[in-house]
């Protein structure tokens, strides 16, 4: 067996994580990492993923979610008002037949220089960090929140990675002695 030294602060750190290694939920996943993930919008080609109507400062109107028609009934004063759109324009509209009416509003807007925009929601990991116990994730993201669009910790596996699993055992074995983290 060979000894490796460390100073008690580094000894102190590797403790704490391996104490919390041993505590932490693995997500029904042998040895886990956590990474810190985000969603992003990512705009599609026309016709892929989901419809969204958006002014010319690129703020979301209408959204593939919404229903068209009642957006349409209920905002009829702000429509008006704020859109381009006339009382005639807005009278034209036959709301009886929804798939027709759809588009003839999304037409109507587009004629007023609104856009249709497609995209697709995707997960990504902006730094590429892995971190030891899911903890370590949750800090990170209090402490720079501001950098991302909804983080969240996301799990990955250190399996069939024989540098990481090796790393993990050892870091897991300080408080655990006996057995190597599974």
């Amino acid at each position: 067996m060979k000894n490796i030294q460390v100073t008690d602060e580094q000894y102190e750190i590797l403790k704490r994580m391996s104490e919390d290694m041993g505590k932490q939920d693995p997500r029904v996943t042998r040895l886990p990492l956590f990474c810190v993930a985000e969603y992003k919008k990512v705009l599609m080609p026309e016709d892929y993923g989901k419809m969204q109507i958006i002014n010319e400062e690129g703020d979301c109107i209408i959204d593939e979610n919404d229903n068209i028609i009642k957006w349409w009934k209920e905002n009829k004063e702000n429509i008006l008002d704020s859109y381009g759109i006339i009382e005639e324009e807005y009278n034209k509209i036959k709301i009886e037949d929804n798939i027709l009416a759809e588009d003839d509003i999304i037409g109507l807007l587009e004629d007023k220089g609104f856009r249709k925009v497609y995209y697709e929601i995707e997960r990504k990991f902006p730094h590429g960090q892995v971190y030891f116990t899911e903890e370590g994730a949750n800090r990170h993201i209090k402490a720079n929140n501001y950098h991302y669009n909804e983080p969240h910790t996301y799990v990955v596996s250190a399996w069939r990675n024989i540098e990481m699993e090796t790393l993990l055992d050892v870091v897991h074995n300080i408080c655990n002695e006996g057995g190597a983290h599974r």
